[in-house]
């Protein structure tokens, strides 16, 4: 996990640049009418939700492919993380971290930082335990050939 922060940090100066270049949406208070109870003030986005459909031109295109493909793949993570637990499979368990970190970050900042922290995302494979069955078959021949080995000396 040091490694994997160590990686993100590498990168600190795009990711930076990157974020600065997003246009959040300004909030501005809300009406009389639709502040609610008690003198609280509450903030809406400047496009309310009727207006904030997204128009399909060049970049806006690829943005809401991006968001829709991090919707599959979030979701084809956590199908993935809740089929392990359901099982009781520690690999699949851990492995559904890495299609969750990579829709979570489609959705929330784009195809850009994703592409530039695809390295440290796909290095969180060494994380994951390898299955048992693998694990006992490589030492099971371990095994076996040091018992040999011991009975003939």
């Amino acid at each position: 996990m040091p490694v994997f922060l160590w990686l993100v940090w590498r990168k600190r100066t795009l990711l930076r640049e990157h974020l600065q270049t997003l246009n959040p949406i300004p909030l501005v208070p809300l009406t009389e009418g639709e502040q609610g109870r008690g003198n609280v003030p509450r903030w809406r986005g400047c496009r309310g939700w009727k207006n904030s459909l997204p128009l399909v031109e060049g970049s806006e295109l690829l943005h809401l492919t991006s968001n829709f493909m991090g919707i599959f793949i979030l979701f084809f993570g956590i199908s993935i993380f809740v089929f392990g637990r359901r099982q009781d499979y520690i690999f699949f368990t851990t492995l559904s971290l890495i299609p969750v970190l990579y829709g979570l970050m489609l959705c929330i900042y784009g195809l850009e930082i994703t592409k530039a922290l695809s390295f440290p995302i796909l290095y969180l494979i060494l994380l994951v335990p390898l299955p048992i069955g693998i694990i006992d078959s490589i030492t099971l021949q371990c095994v076996m050939a040091f018992l040999s080995q011991q009975r003939h000396s």
